[in-house]
This record gives C-alpha cells, sequence and structure tokens, in this order.
C-alpha cells in the first residue's frame, strides 16, 4: 500500500484497419517483437462495438498448421449498439474462459456463448443499480473504489447471479482509475476490458439513462445526467488488495 507497481503497458498501433493494442509487460518499447508481448487487443468492426484479446502466439496463417504455437483467445467485449447516444455508462458483455476448460487455439469465445456452447465459460454484464430512496435515483456502491463522475465508470458482474463484482473501474482523479477484479477475469484480461472502454466507438452504448451517475461522498454513484470531460486511457492495470 503507498507506493507504485509496475504491471503492464498497451500501445495503439497505427495504420490498422481498426483500433489494435500492442500489450506488453515493459515500459519501454512496446512492441509485437518485444521478449515481453504478451497479447493483443483488437477491435473486431470498424466501429468498436466488438473486441478480441489474444495471448501471444500467432494467426493460424503464420502457425503454419502447428497448434502449439496458434493463439488463443482470452476475452470477447460487445457493446450494446445506442445509436440514440443516450448519457451514461456504457452497456456491455463480456465472455471469458474459466478454468475448467482450456480454450482452444483458433476458437472464438463469442461465437461459442451464442451458439449455447457455454462449458468452460462465463459471460459477466453490467450490475444493475438499486433504487435509493433518500436520493430519489438508482445508484452503484463503490466503497471510495470511484471518487468522481464518469461515463467509464463501470461494474460487472456474472450474468443471471447474485455473485459479488467481478470487474469495476472507477475514475478517482483527472488522470487515473481504480481497476479491480478477481477470477475467473486474469489480470491481462481485466487490463483488455479497461482499453475497450477508453477506446472510441461509433454508436455504441452509453447505457440507458437507469444507469447514469453522478458522485455521493459516501462512496456510492447516485444517478443523474453528467457530462464529463474524455478520460485519458489507463498506464497499467493494478489489483486491489
Amino acid at each position: 500500500p503507498g507506493c507504485d507497481l509496475y504491471c503492464g503497458s498497451a500501445a495503439k498501433l497505427a495504420r490498422a484497419r481498426t483500433s489494435y493494442y500492442c500489450l506488453c509487460l515493459e515500459a519501454g518499447t512496446i512492441s509485437r517483437d518485444s521478449a515481453q508481448y504478451v497479447g493483443k487487443l483488437r477491435a473486431e468492426t470498424m466501429g468498436g462495438r466488438c473486441w478480441a484479446l489474444y495471448d501471444n502466439g500467432l494467426s493460424a496463417h503464420d502457425a503454419a498448421g502447428d497448434p502449439v504455437l496458434l493463439r488463443r483467445q482470452l476475452l470477447s467485449v460487445e457493446y450494446e449498439p445506442n445509436f440514440l447516444g443516450a448519457g451514461g455508462p456504457a452497456k456491455l458483455h463480456v465472455v471469458l474462459p474459466t478454468d475448467e476448460r482450456p480454450v482452444t487455439p483458433g476458437e472464438d469465445l463469442a461465437a461459442r456463448w451464442r451458439a449455447g456452447q457455454r462449458d468452460g465459460l462465463v459471460s459477466l454484464v453490467n450490475k444493475p443499480p438499486r433504487w435509493d430512496e433518500t436520493l430519489n435515483s438508482y445508484v452503484l456502491e463503490y466503497n471510495g473504489r470511484a471518487t468522481r463522475a464518469s461515463v467509464k465508470n463501470i461494474q460487472l458482474v456474472a450474468e443471471g447471479t447474485g455473485a459479488p463484482l467481478d470487474f469495476q473501474m472507477g475514475k478517482v482523479s483527472d488522470s487515473r482509475f481504480n481497476l479491480d477484479w478477481r477470477a475467473p477475469m486474469s489480470p491481462l484480461a481485466a487490463f483488455g476490458t479497461a482499453l475497450t472502454v477508453f477506446d472510441s466507438k461509433l454508436g455504441s452504448s452509453p447505457a440507458p439513462p437507469i444507469l447514469r451517475a453522478a458522485p455521493r461522498t459516501d462512496g456510492q454513484l447516485g444517478g443523474g445526467t453528467h457530462q464529463s470531460r474524455p478520460d485519458p486511457p489507463p498506464r497499467a492495470a493494478r489489483p486491489s488488495p
């Protein structure tokens, strides 16, 4: 507590057809040629609605049929379309593997989920807020991990369960966010999810008014329309103690 611990870095690659990030475990030159290269995050669509995070394996073409070298998908993130431009946090759907079954090289996590092949997968969605009689609005509990209002303040829980939070990011200063997660989400998957939140998305999802938020002094976020200036991207992901 009280000290900075470097965890990782990401750089957005230029001249890519869609948003494309290289993730490394070093703060210097961030490159796919680095010995510390650990994966890539890529927007699967031009508008940035769908994302995929891969490990440092090779594409099917470069792996030349060797399954050991073939890359594995570690995360799928899809944002709900919203062409009306409603304010508030993004509404997203995250699919990631659990420890129950290793990810087969080349398989698509989102496609497996949509096809009903859900063994070894978990789905995360936005945590629904609760109604606060005092504020006469919906609120989300952040317990001090978010102290400023932002459309990038997000909480995710396992779909269809009452389980505790699996992922949370909350703004605490002009250039800093807290990022919290727990298994089965890995540090790399948590960092990748945060990067998708910060990247520009066309026609995608600020959530409906029920999820709009403004800060409260007791560590909660209360409902209400809030316009915030764009937030800078995170420098690194850091687990909470």
